[in-house]
């Protein structure tokens, strides 16, 4: 998190301030974060099981313009994992 000032337009810059977006949960700010992501084609893993976008969202694709789908973990281990290998290339 990022104090910025900015409202709801911290979001923008959260995600332009990250290498990957990891989504706990979630709700309409969380999907804001979650659209800006995709468009700027940042890797995003949704760890599932508690609720919110991330389970509305982990394993599908944002929309059909691109893939590929929203990676979906369901363990803190496994997503730990992905993000070695994505940080890894």
């Amino acid at each position: 998190m990022l104090p910025t000032g900015q409202g709801h337009g911290r979001n923008h810059t959260n995600v332009l301030a990250g290498d990957a977006v990891v989504v706990i949960g979630g709700k309409a700010g969380t999907l804001s974060e979650l659209s800006f992501a995709w468009l700027y084609d940042k890797p995003i893993a949704a760890l599932t099981g508690y609720g919110g976008v991330a389970d509305q969202y982990g394993g599908k694709p944002l929309d059909s313009r691109k893939g590929p789908a929203i990676a979906a973990f369901d363990s803190v281990a496994s997503l730990m994992d992905w993000l070695g290998e994505v940080f890894s290339h």
